[in-house]
């Protein structure tokens, strides 16, 4: 099943040198759905080719987001960022959905410092070009509390 599975792409990250990264679901698959349970297969499986992709979003829907992630912060390696109605999947900008943004940008910032997080949004690219336009990146380091208040 899914740990052997990890196992293997263990194996082949290690021969490659690919760290593979598991990522947590929306909470309509079966299986990725729970990332304290999804961490917890790779913590047993204790093995640096394998790491966690923490979607904020996907267990936004799925309950405590906050939670989720810090019970997640010794194996993630990557964070995509978004927001939603906490129902649907619809990848919105940081503060255009009810993602509890204050509460959870504590928890953020014990992310690693290298950390990458990427902005994973399901808009235009004209879209994007204008948020770019309007400070996007100054705003989203607010929002996730990465720069210091002023």
């Amino acid at each position: 099943p899914l740990c052997d599975s990890l196992v293997q792409l263990a194996q082949m990250g290690r021969q490659l040198g690919v760290v593979y990264l598991i990522e947590n679901l929306p909470p309509d698959y079966l299986i990725g759905r729970d990332p304290i349970q999804l961490a917890q297969m790779i913590r047993d499986l204790n093995d640096p080719y394998v790491r966690m992709c923490f979607d904020v979003g996907h267990a936004h829907m799925t309950g405590q987001v906050a939670g989720a992630l810090e019970a997640c912060l010794d194996v993630i390696s990557y964070v995509h960022v978004h927001d939603n109605d906490g129902m649907l999947d619809s990848h919105l900008i940081p503060g255009k959905g009810c993602l509890p943004w204050q509460s959870l940008a504590p928890t953020m910032a014990c992310l690693a410092h290298d950390t990458p997080a990427m902005l994973e949004l399901f808009i235009t690219e004209s879209d994007l070009d204008d948020l770019i336009a309007l400070d996007l990146a100054d705003r989203l380091g607010s929002w996730l509390s990465l720069e210091e208040s002023s």
